[in-house]
């Protein structure tokens, strides 16, 4: 219903929250294709209005469900998108959102080879500062610990 009054009222930014939220109870109750549907919906309405923020937590949504679907390859692209959303607006929440859970769900699924790209593509991006003494370099330190 939320959906629709939305729609109906022209309310684009509220419409794709109500996507992305019905995207993630479908994911929890196991409707994939619902969620999928929701998520993708939930994305072109937010890139649309230029919220990029929102688009790259619903990529993040979308990446998790492919992944919790064994369909890695697209998990990727949706974490890839993510990362390049991200990168424009925060770099905190593109590794505690993205990164730290993506490579411990790689770890645990056995796909360390992945689990390394995806820290190097996060690298070669430059978007997080990781020096030496930062919270994120001693945190990405602990992650690539669990890569060895």
């Amino acid at each position: 219903e939320a959906i629709e009054t939305y729609d109906e009222l022209g309310h684009r930014l509220q419409r794709g929250a109500a996507s992305h939220g019905l995207g993630v109870l479908n994911y929890r109750l196991g409707n994939y294709e619902a969620a999928l549907q929701n998520f993708h919906d939930a994305v072109a309405i937010a890139e649309e209005m230029g919220t990029l923020k929102n688009a790259g937590m619903t990529l993040n949504g979308l990446g998790n469900l492919y992944m919790s679907l064994g369909r890695l390859d697209e998990a990727q692209k949706s974490y890839e998108r993510m990362v390049k959303d991200f990168e424009k607006t925060a770099g905190g929440e593109l590794f505690y959102g993205l990164i730290r859970p993506y490579v411990r769900a790689l770890v645990e699924a056995d796909q360390r080879d992945r689990a390394m790209d995806a820290i190097e593509f996060l690298k070669k991006r430059k978007v997080l500062d990781l020096g030496p003494g930062s919270i994120l370099g001693l945190e990405m330190n602990k992650l690539l610990g669990r890569l060895n």
